[in-house]
């Protein structure tokens, strides 16, 4: 299994170089040149997915990932990437306590993709890299009388935990986000209500000239120019540049 492992591995880095070179689509997906975080291979009934990238000072790796009411995930779905259990062996693969790689398997049109497309969901509303949005159509579950899809990812940046919170009705469109660091809140808004952030360097930002039409982190990103000494800032500034670096193909 490790060797077989080890080739999946290999071939899944090998086949995002190329696609840096040609900058083209496989099947569905599209790669932006920075792209190096998240690599999923998708093989009938088997998915590899590489959960961490090196920044300066330490390594950003997805904790834990929350998802409801998204397409076929009517209850929530908690992948917990920390509950590594009585993991011994090859200690590399759970640096922090936390597994850097994981294996997705099950039958076919059992959710395997729409995992994918869930974790991914992130990427629509955070950063301009191009989408294929036609993979998100149904976006809500069909059998639920809730319209509000629900998701919350826990990243590790260097002993630092962000937790981001949103809730959508549709793909493009988010109404509520929330964002703590360590426990604290620094950042919350709801479309048509209040907005707040707690940021060093966003004390003047024109939170009335948020409408809605961008997510509101990204709409702080855009506008602010944060303390880069500052460690929510900083850990704020990891946590963008991690989505920024995700990428899924199949």
């Amino acid at each position: 299994f490790s060797i077989a492992y080890k080739k999946i591995e290999t071939d899944a880095k090998k086949i995002h170089r190329d696609c840096i070179k040609s900058s083209k689509y496989i099947e569905e997906c599209y790669f932006p040149c920075y792209s190096k975080t998240i690599h999923s291979v998708d093989k009938g009934t088997l998915s590899v997915i590489f959960l961490m990238y090196r920044i300066q000072g330490g390594a950003a790796m997805l904790q834990k990932f929350k998802v409801q009411n998204f397409k076929n995930f009517r209850d929530e779905f908690v992948w917990d990437f920390s509950n590594t259990k009585s993991y011994e062996f090859h200690q590399e693969f759970v640096p922090q306590g936390i597994m850097k790689n994981a294996i997705v398997f099950g039958e076919n049109a059992s959710g395997k993709t729409n995992l994918g497309w869930a974790v991914m969901d992130i990427v629509i509303h955070l950063t301009d890299s191009m989408k294929n949005i036609a993979n998100y159509h149904n976006y809500v579950n069909l059998n639920s009388s809730d319209k509000l899809a629900r998701f919350e990812y826990t990243f590790c940046f260097g002993g630092n935990l962000l937790v981001y919170y949103y809730e959508k009705e549709e793909v493009g469109k988010v109404l509520r986000e929330k964002i703590s660091i360590n426990h604290h809140e620094i950042l919350s808004a709801e479309l048509g209500y209040e907005a707040k952030v707690h940021l060093k360097g966003a004390e003047n930002l024109n939170l009335d000239m948020w409408d809605g039409s961008i997510s509101f982190v990204k709409y702080v990103v855009r506008n602010t120019v944060l303390d880069r000494k500052d460690t929510d800032c900083r850990t704020f500034r990891q946590f963008v540049r991690f989505v920024e670096h995700m990428f899924w193909f199949s």
